[in-house]
């Protein structure tokens, strides 16, 4: 989930900063990241609070990295 948080960020950051309109592409990631939870949650692989602090910490890493670099 930090993987797939990483790039929500990244597409997210790239979208602001550039003043391009990548919504298409992130409603792409998010439903996959979606996907990839439930099946992470279903499969008992993880617990829901895993998987919700594993998007959020890869999409506010990315989007930090972003704007302090």
């Amino acid at each position: 989930m930090v993987g797939v948080g990483g790039l929500a960020g990244l597409l997210i950051s790239l979208s602001f900063f550039f003043s391009v309109n990548l919504a298409a592409y992130i409603m792409l990631v998010l439903i996959a990241a979606g996907l990839l939870g439930f099946s992470r949650i279903e499969l008992k692989a993880h617990s829901p609070s895993q998987v919700y602090t594993g998007f959020l910490s890869g999409t506010a890493v990315m989007i930090m990295v972003f704007y302090l670099s």
